[in-house]
C-alpha cells in the first residue's frame, strides 16, 4: 500500500509541475512589468499606531491626516538593479532611500536624521479596478517612548512629468 501510494505520488509530481509551470510564469509577467515602474505616488489612508499610557499599551487606528496634501509621498528614480536607490519626496522635503525588489514587491528603507527607520512596501497587487497597488509604510520612531506605526494606502505609477502639472 505504501509503495503504491509513493509511486502514484511520484508520478503525479511531474504532471503537477507541467500544470503549475505555465501558471507560475503567467503570474511573473505582471510582477516583471510592476518592477519596471520607475516612480510611484502613494496616498496613505489609515494608520495603526501603538500608544503607551503608563502601564497600558493600546492600538489607535485613525486617518493619516485630515489634510490630503499630507497623505501623499512620491518614490522617484527607482533603481533596484544597480544602485538600489530611489528618491523619496514627502511633505518635509526629499531624501535618498534604499530600494530593493523581490517577487513580493518593492521595498524602500529610509533612515531619518534622528535614527528612526521607515520601511515602505509597494506590493505588485492591484486593488480592484483602481489600477493602483497596495502599499504599507512602517514607521519606527522612539522619541522618549517607542512610537511604532503601520500605515496602508494605494500607490499608482508616477512619472516626473506628472509632478509639474
Amino acid at each position: 500500500m505504501v509503495k503504491s501510494t509513493l509511486c502514484l505520488f511520484l508520478l503525479l509530481i511531474p504532471g503537477l509541475m507541467l500544470i503549475i509551470s505555465p501558471i507560475a510564469s503567467d503570474a511573473q509577467e505582471p510582477v516583471q512589468k510592476f518592477l519596471e515602474i520607475k516612480g510611484f505616488r502613494c496616498q496613505w489612508d489609515k494608520v495603526a499606531a501603538v500608544k503607551f499610557d503608563d502601564d497600558i499599551v493600546r492600538f489607535d487606528i485613525s486617518p493619516w491626516s485630515k489634510d490630503p496634501k499630507l497623505t501623499i509621498n512620491l518614490f522617484l528614480d527607482i533603481d533596484h538593479v544597480k544602485e538600489n536607490t530611489a528618491t523619496f519626496v514627502g511633505n518635509l522635503g526629499s531624501t535618498e532611500v534604499r530600494a530593493f525588489a523581490t517577487p513580493m514587491g518593492l521595498f524602500f528603507v529610509e533612515t531619518s536624521d534622528i535614527g528612526a527607520v521607515h520601511l515602505t512596501t509597494i506590493y505588485p497587487y492591484k486593488v480592484g479596478s483602481t489600477g493602483k497597488y497596495l502599499g504599507t509604510l512602517s514607521r519606527n520612531w522612539a522619541l522618549g517612548v517607542p512610537m511604532p506605526s503601520l500605515t496602508h494606502g494605494l500607490c499608482q505609477p508616477w512619472e516626473k512629468a506628472q509632478e509639474r502639472k
